[in-house]
């Protein structure tokens, strides 16, 4: 009963909530666009990119390395896959990997929002069959505003810039 009332909840306000996560998304996008003119760096990114025999194709046996080999002292098969799809699409060209990075920093912004909504209308008092709170139609409802500068501080943060704009870090933007 709880169960469809969430949904019929997130479908009532589908619209509100549509735009919140297309203003998410842009605000994040817009943030790290500069990162798109960044090159690969010589920390790293030689080893675990140019050096890292498990990214150059992705077939059975690569993805059997890679998630049975080590390389470099670390073993990271969900990164690999990553990079072997950017690799696959632009080479070793790092417009592709950082724009891959931004997407997927944007995209984690917006299930962190979706996941504050969640969190918020899910609450409810003992022997309550109804959730606590019904998110308002108005895009500036307190629980929609509440999550949105939440999941907006999370994507915006500085401690996130790191994470995001260098490539070999995508095993941290992977993980949330």
């Amino acid at each position: 009963m709880v169960e469809t009332k969430k949904i019929l909840i997130m479908k009532k306000n589908g619209k509100t909530i549509g735009l919140a996560v297309l203003i998410i998304f842009a605000t994040v996008f817009t943030v790290y666009i500069p990162a798109l003119d960044n090159d690969f760096v010589n920390w790293d990114d030689n080893v675990y990119l140019y050096e890292n025999p498990h990214i150059r194709s992705l077939n059975i046996s690569s993805i059997y390395r890679m998630f049975t080999e080590f390389h470099a002292g670390l073993w990271l098969p969900l990164a690999w896959m990553s990079h072997a799809l950017d690799y696959a699409m632009w080479g070793f060209d790092p417009f592709g990997h950082h724009l891959t990075s931004i997407i997927l920093h944007a995209l984690n912004t917006i299930l962190l929002f979706l996941l504050f909504i969640q969190l918020v209308v899910t609450v409810q008092k003992p022997g309550q069959t109804q959730p606590a709170f019904q998110i308002p139609r108005s895009l500036l409802s307190p629980i929609l505003v509440g999550a949105g500068v939440a999941a907006l501080l999370f994507g915006v943060h500085p401690l996130r810039v790191e994470s995001v704009v260098w490539a070999c870090e995508r095993k941290y933007v992977l993980c949330v």
